[in-house]
This record gives C-alpha cells, sequence and structure tokens, in this order.
C-alpha cells in the first residue's frame, strides 16, 4: 500500500460558486473532530452553516487519534487544508501495521494490515483539533449551546432548542445526539 497521501480534493468535488444563492443552510450541533471535518467541508464549498458547541470553547478529551493512509486520503477530499493541519501534529506510530485486537478477551491481534513505511501516523486528539478549529470560521460558530430538543419547523425546516431557551432554524441540521428527522 502506498503511503503517497494526498493534497488537493477531488475534481469532481462539489462547489457552490456564492454562498448567497445556497438553497439551503445547515446547523452543525457538536464542535468536536467531526463537527469541525464537516463545518469546513461546507466553508470550502461556499455552503451557509452554524456550528453549535456545548462548551464555552473548543477542547478535545482523550490521549491520541491515528489516520490511516485512506482517511488521509478522506481529509484531503474534504479540503487539502484539513489533512495539512493533521500533518503539522501527526507523527508516525512507531508501527507500519494497522492491528485489530480482540479487546473483549484475549487482547491479542487477531489481525495485521501492513500499510507502508509510516504509513499510519497518530497526534494527540487536543492538537489535532486546536489545528483544525483555526479554518472555522469564528462568526459561524456559537458556543454554550447545549441541545435541547430538534424539532420539525413550517415549510420543511429545522428547529432546533438549546437549553438556554434560544432557538434556531435552519434547513438542514445534524447532530450526534438527537435522531434524524
Amino acid at each position: 500500500m502506498s503511503t503517497n497521501r494526498p493534497t488537493k480534493p477531488p475534481a469532481e468535488s462539489l462547489t457552490m460558486s456564492d454562498s448567497s444563492t445556497c438553497p439551503f443552510h445547515v446547523a452543525i450541533i457538536g464542535g468536536g473532530i467531526t463537527g469541525l471535518s464537516l463545518a469546513i467541508a461546507l466553508h470550502a464549498r461556499s455552503i451557509p452553516f452554524t456550528l453549535y458547541e456545548r462548551s464555552p470553547g473548543f477542547g478535545e478529551i482523550g490521549a491520541g487519534i491515528g489516520f490511516s493512509p485512506n482517511a488521509e486520503a478522506a481529509m484531503a477530499g474534504i479540503d487539502s487544508r484539513l489533512l495539512e493541519a493533521y500533518s503539522r501534529v501527526a507523527n508516525p506510530n512507531g508501527d507500519d501495521y494497522f492491528k485489530w485486537v480482540d479487546g473483549y478477551r484475549t487482547g491479542e491481534v487477531m489481525f495485521k494490515l501492513y500499510l507502508g513505511k509510516d504509513g499510519f501516523r497518530a497526534c494527540k486528539r487536543a492538537e489535532f483539533l486546536e489545528e483544525v478549529a483555526k479554518l472555522v470560521p469564528k462568526e459561524k460558530v456559537k458556543f454554550g449551546k447545549q441541545l435541547r430538543d430538534i424539532q420539525k419547523a413550517e415549510g420543511g425546516r429545522v428547529r432546533t432548542l438549546f437549553d438556554d431557551g434560544t432557538t434556531a432554524e435552519t434547513d438542514v441540521g445534524t447532530s450526534y445526539f438527537a435522531s434524524p428527522l
């Protein structure tokens, strides 16, 4: 498997030429790595969004994270700056294999897949999140927004209700804690 890491998104990537002509606005609930990655993808394509995060700022709990070459290719497809952010903080993890471990019973390695020399890199989650957060425009993020509920609104829109009593209406909503509408 090659460890050539792509740096540009595919030519066929969706791009909206002008966000003022985009027919919808997206609400992203959650400012972790996935929510920020979605925000970066939408921003790169001029699709309007607002990211709502319950914490007073971006932060991550957890020791580390690693991505395979395929995941790195996906980052480049989202926006080359996302892969560049990862590359600034990632280091080879010292093992060129992706391993599947029986974490339930024995702890033994059940299967190994060779990824190529330095094919698997890892970093501290907090450092990666810090780099990724720099790519999202501050004016598109609202902190201190604990999601209470998601409801259908008039005209097929989505209404998000927050614990602080505020609401927001958008055309599309995504959350890790609520059922799809």
